[in-house]
């Protein structure tokens, strides 16, 4: 708890004396209802500059800063929404190899405790702006996933069975992040009862791309395309048939990729194959 600050000469040396709290730098006196105004005040003033703080350095991509001020804004603000997110989120942008699958869960099962705390009339707004951040979050992933086990400079060096495997973890990745956002936006539509309609759409649409790409079954898939036409967001309707035809491209671009490498890794054994026979032969000859 921050101490309170004396008004008039900013020192925080006050004591309780005779019923009052007096400065015992400036000799300044404050009633008990006085003393509780500075001390809001100045744990207002703290708060303030907390988030001010964690948004600017959120701004900045200095993701493990931003985390820390959000945590350090939970211990004071523990019912708003904004670090209850933002500390878990930063957690996950912070997440290596052997963290993120926890990260990620922890991310999740955050869920119901930040639409508890989303009640004020900025309601639509603070969830439009939960659903973007995470539809950036599971894009930013699934980009970095894909990257990861398609890298052809890497893969290179791969045998068959391990390019297999590779492919087995970016389907599972991609179930993971089709949950994820299948999850946000059925709690929203729950919560709300279909007030929000373009935003679970929006979430159940691209939940959908990441089920394509992990080979989903497609009952799963065609529940929520019925469930989008109900709600009759007509735009993602629409655009489904582009999002198939990139959903097609992404594919057969990830394809190429895989032959590409496979005809490198042929290549090379080839060519190490051929060193050897060449380095054989020459032995021959000169013996």
């Amino acid at each position: 708890m921050e101490p309170i600050k004396c008004e008039m000469c900013g020192s925080n040396d006050i004591v309780k004396s005779d019923g009052l709290y007096v400065c015992r730098h400036c000799g300044t006196k404050y009633t008990v209802e006085e003393a509780r105004n500075l001390f809001y005040a100045s744990e207002t003033a703290k708060l303030e500059n907390l988030y001010s703080l964690a948004r600017r350095h959120a701004d900045t991509k200095d993701y493990n800063s931003a985390r820390q001020y959000y945590k350090e804004i939970l211990l004071i603000d523990a019912n708003n929404w904004e670090p209850i997110f933002f500390a878990s989120y930063y957690t996950v942008c912070c997440s290596n190899y052997n963290s993120i699958d926890k990260n990620l869960k922890d991310f999740v099962n955050m869920f119901p405790h930040v639409l508890d705390a989303i009640t004020d009339e900025s309601c639509e707004g603070n969830l439009r702006q939960v659903a973007d951040k995470t539809s950036l979050l599971a894009s930013l992933l699934f980009n970095s996933f894909a990257n990861t086990y398609n890298d052809p400079a890497v893969n290179k060096y791969y045998t068959a069975e391990r390019l297999e495997f590779n492919d087995h973890y970016l389907t599972v990745d991609a179930h993971v992040l089709a949950d994820m956002l299948y999850n946000l936006g059925d709690s929203i539509d729950a919560r709300w009862q279909g007030m929000f309609k373009s935003i679970v759409c929006r979430l159940w649409d691209q939940a959908n791309l990441y089920s394509r790409e992990g080979g989903c079954n497609r009952s799963k898939i065609a529940h929520y395309e019925k469930k989008i036409a109900l709600y009759d967001c007509t735009d993602l309707v629409r655009n489904k048939i582009i999002a198939d035809k990139e959903h097609e491209i992404l594919q057969n671009e990830i394809k190429r990729k895989k032959n590409d490498t496979r005809a490198q890794i042929i290549m090379y054994v080839i060519m190490t194959l051929a060193f050897f026979l060449l380095m054989w032969t020459c032995n021959r000859c000169l013996s």
